[in-house]
């Protein structure tokens, strides 16, 4: 055996390893158990001979049966990795246990390591950090390593991080890479000790100098950081060269990113697409998560949303919850997978559970809008808090807009202002858009134009296409602190509007009718109008109606007029009702005369408090022409147009009621001699007042009793009489008037006084 070992080392001899096995082969022969566990060792290994696990096995169990400790120890080492053999963790443990008792500090190390994972023994932390504490006291590096996280994690023994930290370092000074890796982990994040990015620096260095890929991960991390180190970002793609060649699916998912960012490299997505692949085969969920992007955005490959499904739920299933927020968006639009609210609500809680701030805000907004849940403003409120609280702009915003209207929360201008005011901080444009709103009108915060201004300005120039158009109606109208500038508001208008921004259409269409800031031009004020039109707005239909009524910007078409009336008016736009319901009733630019059509359009108009159709809708009901004559109704609708202020209502209403009063309806007589006495539409004739109200009382009309019975008692326009004024009285107390029996008890104290 002595011989072989100069042979196979080459001390005293020329080294040869074939000679070597044959001396370790003639002495193994002999029966030494030393030769036996060196001639397995250079089976196993091919020194000097081809690899024969299986002849090493045989040499190491008959070196083991004689009691060496070493070969016992190996023999545990290739049933417990099947190498020449089928694995048996039980045949392991008991070979470790052999050279464990003899105290031989590898084999303690593995017996421990059995029991940390419940191998071939069952799992048991105490005894795993037994066997460790043995194999530590005799300088054992990889056990002192081992012993150091169990006592960081509490495993087996009271959690003691300096102790922990003190095992490591041994381990890490006597060289070995993964203790020299953890100590610059324990050292960086200062566990049992101060934080020391810099002296984590210098172990993860020379760990990754002995080829340490996590090791090498962590000092490009550092590098690209420049915490304890320089920042290189070219140094920290070195690293993460090194890590990923060797297989480390972190340091290839960092490398992707770097190639994809074009940090310390040239941005390279084919490179990072590579380098994602490889990383996710190994089930690393941030690779897949990004995979996911790429197929998503269409970002270096094609856009695929099934396959960027595919990629989102590996990682998602693998626990990444922006990948599990992203699967529950394609599911919820139905992109790469079936549209399924549900789902989506499952991925999203997935997700909000662990705290993501997406999820809690998307969550929140299926909440608000119920998609996929019961409707519940005020658990979207909550959601929408938790994420807010942890500064995520488009949350504080959402949650900004519940306060503002007073959705599943109360009401609150001040809150709102606050909530927006953070997003809008962050640059989030909406929340910039919505806090100008707030200034402009004075809502939660003082009325503040030029401070409206900064905002709208600011939201604005990020492209947010509403902050664009209030920016510019705020310069065309001009305010206190902010100058009239047309020029500049037609501007913003027009970007705006090219961003398909509906009233930024309408309002530039405007400009161009006008000649505000640009110079008139018709046919473009026609155009924006159309374009707005088309996406609904109603106020653009109607300029469109109008300007293809009077032939301005585009050739006169009145039956074009009347479909764009007809378009804002099956939208509920009552101008618009009420123009498409005098079409019909004349039968003008291509509408059929319908006279009950123009009546339904006129009802519509009307009770929305249009006083025209209510004038129109009066006056249909007053001649009978395309509704039945009512004169009830049609004193209703001339009253409620009259008391808008429509200048011939109050005429008309006079009138009607005259010509109802004339055919015996006692309430118009009543309302009539009530016009008369109050000069309301006529000059006040209390005569002719009286001679209505007789006819009315005489009908039973209770309040005609009891108006002529003040009159009679008063002498206003007839001849006072309390005799008749009694009666009258009583006629209306008996038909229930309420304010009668007072009258006649006042009336019975007037004639006792007599």
């Amino acid at each position: 055996n002595n011989l072989a070992v100069l042979y196979q080392s080459g001390r005293g001899v020329a080294q040869d390893s074939a000679t070597a096995v044959g001396w370790y082969r003639r002495a193994a022969e002999a029966g030494d158990a030393i030769a036996q566990c060196n001639l397995a060792i250079v089976l196993e290994e091919g020194r000097g001979v081809p690899k024969n696990p299986k002849e090493a096995l045989d040499w190491y169990a008959v070196a083991a049966s004689q009691g060496d400790a070493v070969a016992q120890n190996r023999l545990g080492d290739l049933y417990a990795e099947g190498r020449g053999t089928p694995r048996d963790p039980e045949k392991a443990a008991r070979w470790y246990e052999r050279a464990a008792r003899q105290g031989y500090a590898p084999a303690q190390n593995n017996l421990g390591w059995l029991y940390t994972q419940g191998d071939g023994v069952p799992r048991d932390h105490a005894s795993a950090v037994e066997w460790y504490r043995r194999a530590a006291a005799q300088a054992y590096a990889p056990a002192r390593y081992h012993l150091a996280l169990r006592l960081l994690r509490g495993e087996g023994a009271d959690a003691d991080p300096e102790a922990a930290l003190a095992l490591m370092r041994r381990a890490a000074e006597q060289g070995l890479a993964q203790a020299q890796t953890r100590l610059g982990e324990m050292l960086e994040s200062g566990v049992g000790t101060g934080e020391d990015a810099a002296a984590a620096a210098r172990w993860y260095r020379l760990a990754a100098e002995q080829g340490h890929a996590a090791a090498q991960y962590n000092l490009a991390l550092l590098h690209a950081e420049g915490r304890g180190v320089e920042r290189d970002e070219e140094q920290a793609v070195r690293w993460l060269e090194a890590g990923a060649a060797q297989g480390d699916a972190d340091a290839q998912t960092q490398l992707g990113w770097s190639y994809e960012r074009g940090q310390g490299v040239a941005r390279d997505l084919d490179q990072a697409l590579r380098w994602y692949r490889s990383a996710a085969r190994q089930g690393n969920a941030v690779a897949a998560y990004n995979l996911g992007v790429f197929y998503e955005t269409g970002m270096g490959v094609e856009q695929h949303y099934g396959r960027a499904a595919e990629w989102y739920r590996k990682s998602a299933e693998a626990g990444d919850t922006d990948a599990q927020h992203n699967l529950a968006d394609l599911y919820r639009t139905g992109r790469g997978v079936p549209r399924d609210e549900r789902k989506a609500v499952e991925w999203y809680r997935k997700a909000a559970r662990q705290g993501n701030v997406r999820a809690l805000t998307s969550l929140g907004m299926m909440h608000e809008r119920g998609e996929g849940v019961h409707a519940d403003p005020t658990r979207a409120a909550e959601l929408y808090w938790r994420a807010a609280e942890q500064g995520y702009a488009v949350a504080q915003h959402n949650l900004g807009y519940l306060y503002d209207e007073g959705v599943g929360v109360e009401e609150d201008d001040g809150q709102a202002a606050s909530w927006y005011r953070k997003a809008a901080e962050q640059g989030d444009a909406d929340a910039q858009n919505n806090l100008g709103v707030m200034y402009e009108r004075g809502e939660g915060v003082p009325r503040d134009p030029q401070e409206a201004l900064v905002w709208y300005r600011r939201a604005a120039e990020q492209g947010e296409p509403v902050a664009q158009n209030n920016l510019g109606s705020l310069q065309l109208r001009g305010e206190p602190g902010v100058a009239r500038d047309p020029a500049q508001a037609a501007r913003w208008l027009e970007r705006s509007a090219k961003q398909g921004y509906a009233d930024a259409q309408v309002n530039l269409g405007y400009l161009y009718e006008q000649g505000l800031g640009v110079t008139a031009d018709p046919k473009q004020a026609a155009e924006w109008y159309r374009r707005a039109g088309e996406q609904g707005d109603v106020d653009a239909q109607m300029h469109l109606a109008r300007l293809y009524t009077g032939g301005q910007g585009v050739a006169r078409d009145p039956a074009r007029a009347a479909d764009w009336y007809r378009r804002a008016a099956d939208q509920g736009h009552a101008p618009a009702q009420y123009m498409l319901g005098r079409l019909q009733r004349r039968g003008e630019a291509g509408v059929p005369r319908d006279a009950a059509a123009a009546a339904r359009w006129f009802r519509r108009a009307a009770e929305q408090g249009h006083r025209e159709a209510q004038h129109a809708l009066a006056w249909m009901y007053a001649s009978g022409r395309g509704l039945e004559k009512d004169h009830g109704k049609a004193i209703q609708w001339y009253r409620r147009a009259a008391e808008q202020g429509h200048p011939i209502a109050a005429l008309a209403l006079v009138a009607s009621q005259q010509r109802a009063a004339e055919t015996g309806d006692a309430a118009a007589q009543y309302q009539l001699a009530r016009r008369y006495l109050a000069g309301d539409g006529v000059r006040r004739d209390a005569a002719a007042a009286a001679a209505w109200l007789r006819r009315a009382a005489g009908q039973g009309h209770a309040g005609a009793q009891y108006l002529l019975a003040r009159l009679y008692e008063r002498g206003d326009g007839i001849q006072k009489d309390l005799d008749r004024a009694s009666r009258w009285y009583r006629a209306a107390a008996e038909r229930g008037h309420p304010e009668a029996p007072a009258a006649i008890a006042r009336l019975g104290t007037v004639s006792t006084s007599h």
